[in-house]
């Protein structure tokens, strides 16, 4: 029994060492799409590409990263309007205590003044946190590429919450034996398109 049992063993070591990289990719990512999709049992795969993964663009870090120096980017921005947004009602409060006192007019210009001091005491924050953000990613960015494990760009067809067939794609990153998946992307979203869109600039592309 017990040599049966050796062989069975050998066997199925033998059997997954003898799958091809997609193979063992499809069968990670099918077990993966059974608790993420609406409704596991209509996924049908369409097609897997499996390719070597490396740092920094394939690194799930270097893209969270990435993604917090948008978001950072953009408070940059919101809080750079709204500081001027400020500075215009102090203006007109200003303007208008010119023509006449008024304690209400008085408490909204102070208002301002302190909304307009708030609004670029935190845009400052962000363009600093903005800055040491893109001097790690550019420090990455320097460093030669290491490999990471295996990436896949899978695509299928699966009904959605509402009964539709419709198709997806979704990047996954496995570890370098392949027995697990270690992060996912999908790729459809506005988020992994934008991020896609800076590391092309970080490549030098042309758009």
């Amino acid at each position: 029994m017990k040599k049966v049992m050796l062989f069975v063993a050998a066997l199925m070591t033998f059997i997954a060492c003898s799958q091809s990289p997609e193979d063992k990719a499809n069968a990670l990512i099918k077990e993966s799409m059974k608790k993420t999709l609406y409704r596991a049992e209509t996924y049908d795969p369409v097609e897997t590409v499996v390719d070597s993964a490396f740092t920094p663009f394939d690194d799930p870090a270097f893209y969270e990263k990435t993604v917090m120096l948008c978001n950072l980017s953009m408070d940059v921005d919101k809080y750079e309007r709204m500081a001027k947004s400020e500075k215009r009602e102090i203006a007109l409060y200003q303007d208008m205590l010119r023509i006449m006192y008024s304690n209400s007019d008085k408490e909204s210009l102070n208002q301002a003044q302190e909304n307009y001091k708030d609004y670029l005491a935190k845009k400052s924050e962000a363009e600093e946190s903005c800055k040491k953000l893109a001097e790690q990613l550019m420090a990455e960015l320097q460093k030669e590429p290491r490999f990471i494990g295996f990436k896949a760009i899978h695509r299928y067809r699966a009904q959605n919450n509402g009964g539709q067939t419709v198709f997806g794609e979704t990047k996954f990153l496995f570890d370098k034996d392949m027995s697990q998946i270690v992060y996912g992307w999908d790729i459809d979203e506005d988020e992994y398109k934008a991020v896609q869109a800076l590391f092309g600039q970080m490549r030098g592309e042309d758009n």
